[in-house]
């Protein structure tokens, strides 16, 4: 082995199994390259407790941080690991100014991008009982039209429904959908004091305001419950106005008697068979 001593103390050892730099640091003016001859070793910085701080792994070109990289990260990746709960990774920006930031992208920088191209996904793995790694939720971005001038894009949320990945959200250039891949899965809407304000039943195609159990006698519907109140229907439009006391309602009492009410200056109409078969005017007499 070779040493270099300054000032009795030894600062650098070289022995076949490399160069150790003891009691002191090492600093370069200028460029320097680590590896110019491309060979399977690793380069890795030790801090003060934990041996991998900073890692390159040579022969599966990838970096690790606080620990060795691992085979979830692909070749020329970047793994970051940490023992607690604490953040992985901050972005930070002191600009003061109203402009956004920080920034994260992700960028696909194809030389032939075309419709349908995934161009970015987010995901959220983690282990089963078994001792397996499953994608629990993800994020996906798509290139729907790469047209210059007409480009579209969409962002699908997923998750894991029963052991397979489900499409929950879907947003693309026309519409914004729910529950795409048709599962029996329930969509509900909490108001300040109703835990069930809208509701619509995934697995009996049924819509309930105001109940988690909208059901139907029979076919597709909607079912409007009351509670211990009445249960009403309002129909209004421009004409009518907009007030409590304008337009017309169906409502079903809490004497479970039924109301078709009118409050316009204006006819109550019964149609049967794409014909009027009787009318109630404003005054109360049929015609």
């Amino acid at each position: 082995s070779l040493g270099l001593v300054l000032g009795g103390s030894r600062k650098l050892s070289a022995t076949s199994a490399g160069v150790v730099i003891e009691n002191g640091t090492l600093s370069a003016k200028g460029g320097a390259v680590f590896n110019e001859d491309s060979a399977d070793v690793d380069f890795r910085i030790e801090s003060n407790d934990n041996s991998h701080l900073f890692f390159i792994n040579g022969g599966a070109n990838k970096i690790g941080i606080g620990a060795a990289p691992t085979d979830k990260v692909g070749t020329g990746g970047l793994e970051i690991t940490v023992g607690t709960n604490d953040p992985n990774l901050v972005l930070t920006t002191t600009d003061a100014d109203a402009n956004l930031g920080p920034n994260l992208t992700l960028y696909r920088n194809s030389s032939s991008p075309a419709d349908s191209d995934t161009i970015g996904i987010i995901a959220f793995d983690g282990r089963n009982d078994n001792s397996q790694d499953v994608i629990y939720a993800r994020q996906i971005s798509k290139i729907i039209d790469a047209s210059d001038g007409t480009e579209d894009g969409q962002l699908t949320l997923q998750t894991m429904v029963a052991g397979t990945i489900r499409d929950r959200l879907n947003i693309t250039p026309t519409e914004i959908s729910l529950n795409e891949d048709s599962q029996d899965v329930d969509f509900r809407v909490e108001s300040n004091d109703d835990a069930n304000m809208l509701f619509v039943d995934g697995g009996n195609n049924a819509v309930g305001i105001a109940t988690n159990s909208p059901v139907l006698d029979s076919g597709r519907g909607l079912v409007v419950h009351g509670g211990a109140s009445i249960a009403r229907v309002e129909l209004r439009n421009d004409d009518s106005g907009g007030a409590a006391t304008d337009g017309g309602f169906l409502t079903f009492g809490g004497n479970q008697d039924l109301f078709l009410g009118n409050r316009e200056n204006a006819t109550v109409q019964f149609w049967n068979n794409g014909s009027e078969r009787m009318r109630i005017l404003s005054d109360g007499a049929l015609n």
